[in-house]
């Protein structure tokens, strides 16, 4: 089998992460000075989860009596809205250092996109599952101190064809001439030679032609196809034509290309909920933001609905405002909120990668795949059409098949997006019913006779009102800097912070957090320079 290194981008990830990214064992782009010009680590002067859960600093809070009364004593410092791990981050921030913090979550459970739930008595993580670079993770020593159960985790694929499981070396030479040596090596030096950025698809299609002049030129096409698929389109969430040449790879690692990973066995949300603890009592779940009006000179006034009852609804006001929601919710306008020509131009020109993630569980005996795989992936489709790549659960577990009889698919296809539009919210048992029938086919090619699921489990990311979509990528002229605009405050009222702000660890949890707890020190100084103390 192949193993390669997964670079950070996702999963949630997912991609999977949450998401789980690209899968390669080349090094990463480095810039030339028209792109990136190189600037301090993000996580310089940032605090591990771990330091932020345990400092229990009481600080006086600065309070707010001074302000323009508006009617109401529930005036506040600093508003965080999102309870996903960029805003918890900003949160504990604020609240070690004395602010009079409230967290408004649309969800009705504290985590984001880090979503859990349970089958069979196994914990399924829906969303997020990941810890990237777990040796240097500033999220890891927290995971640590709560004995949270981990798996550590190596990407290994298998692809199949009409013979069967393509041999180890047959597949490491296609994968280092093919994807590596040739299509990878064009891309970069492409990305160099062109004056305007383009799709990413482009460098593939020299290679393509190149291989025409191979023997088995059709078998080699599908296995490069197929590696493109499965190590990028799916991980990405994003299709070679949207992708950007110059910027599809444009993350970092945390500590280099060779640190490992960790799968999360139990509940993220369970562990999102504990790293919330000293802040819960300021949270306040089933609270859909719907307007941010900043016009005033002194508070920032937010209107909320009740999820479970629209017709309640209640107005906040705050010094500042943390707006962590993805990107996809900022690209749905489903917020109220005046933003710069600066700030909506950045939202339109990054995209938020789509991918679905279909769960599904077999009784023990009914068990068809190899034991000991990690990854499958069937090469046999026509044009590479249905995009499906299936993860083994007993590897993600580390348990042996009969503990854990259950596939990952995550789907990319357009196929598989479409049905999610179309069924997912209103008819969900149909929905899985037609998920189950795309992933069948692949299935049964590789494993003939391979038998119906006894149950399946379809999130719906894509459509989900508070995300729409996984995480952020970088399409055709999506520039990292666009990233940077989009944290930029607006009138220094109203600060935008989650993974889609990150230059460098964006789609992934540690991302989030980052941002949240770089975010809330900005406002410190902020509030420092304005009213003084602290």
């Amino acid at each position: 089998m192949v193993a390669r290194q997964v670079s950070s981008l996702v999963s949630f990830l997912i991609t999977f992460a949450v998401l789980p990214h690209v899968v390669k064992g080349v090094s990463r782009l480095k810039y030339s000075t028209k792109r990136r010009e190189p600037g301090p680590k993000e996580t310089e002067g940032i605090p591990t989860a771990l330091e932020l859960f345990n400092d229990d600093t009481v600080v006086d809070s600065i309070g707010i009596n001074n302000i323009t009364n508006v009617g109401t004593s529930d005036i506040l410092d600093v508003i965080v809205i999102g309870a996903g791990w960029s805003g918890l981050g900003a949160a504990k921030y604020l609240k070690t250092k004395g602010f009079n913090v409230k967290i408004l979550e649309a969800r009705d459970y504290i985590g984001g996109r880090a979503q859990s739930t349970t089958v069979d008595g196994i914990t399924i993580n829906t969303g997020a599952n990941w810890l990237i670079s777990y040796e240097c993770n500033p999220l890891s020593e927290f995971f640590d101190s709560i004995e949270a159960e981990m798996q550590n985790y190596t990407f290994d694929y298998t692809f199949y064809d009409k013979n069967g499981a393509i041999e180890d070396s047959l597949l490491d030479s296609y994968a280092d001439y093919l994807y590596s040596g040739g299509w990878i090596n064009r891309a970069y030096s492409d990305s160099y030679m062109i004056e305007s950025d383009e799709p990413l698809l482009k460098s593939a299609k020299p290679i393509m032609n190149k291989i025409d002049k191979l023997s088995k030129p059709k078998r080699k096409k599908r296995v490069l196809s197929a590696l493109q698929t499965a190590w990028y389109e799916i991980p990405y969430g994003q299709r070679m034509e949207q992708a950007s040449l110059w910027y599809w790879d444009a993350g970092a690692f945390l500590c280099g290309k060779e640190s490992y990973w960790k799968v999360v066995q139990e509940s993220m949300a369970d562990i999102a909920t504990k790293f919330a603890e000293d802040v819960t009592s300021d949270i306040r779940l089933n609270t859909v933001v719907t307007k941010i009006d900043y016009s005033s000179d002194d508070l920032v006034q937010v209107i909320a609905k009740d999820s479970t009852d629209d017709t309640i609804i209640k107005t906040y006001h705050a010094r500042k405002v943390i707006l962590t929601v993805p990107l996809g919710v900022l690209k749905s306008g489903n917020i109220d909120l005046e933003l710069t020509q600066e700030h909506q131009n950045s939202i339109n020109n990054m995209a938020m990668g789509k991918q679905i993630r279909f769960f599904m569980f077999w009784e023990a005996s009914d068990v068809f795949w190899p034991g000991d795989a990690g990854s499958l992936y069937d090469t046999m489709s026509k044009e590479n059409s249905e995009k499906i790549v299936f993860h083994v659960g007993s590897t993600l577990r580390g348990t042996n098949a009969s503990e854990s009889p259950f596939l990952v698919g995550v789907l990319s296809s357009e196929e598989a997006l479409r049905l999610e539009e179309k069924y997912a919210i209103k008819k969900d048992m149909l929905y899985k019913e037609k998920l189950t029938e795309l992933a069948m086919k692949p299935l049964r090619r590789m494993f003939l006779g391979a038998p119906e699921p006894k149950a399946t489990l379809a999130p719906n990311w894509n459509v989900d009102p508070f995300a729409f979509g996984v995480y952020s990528t970088n399409p055709v002229n999506g520039s990292p800097y666009m990233r940077k605009e989009l944290a930029k405050p607006l009138d220094k009222k109203v600060f935008i912070s989650g993974e889609a702000t990150s230059l460098d660890y964006y789609g992934s949890i540690h991302g989030a957090y980052l941002t949240g707890v770089r975010t809330a020190k900005h406002v410190k100084r902020v509030l420092k320079k304005e009213f003084g103390g602290r």
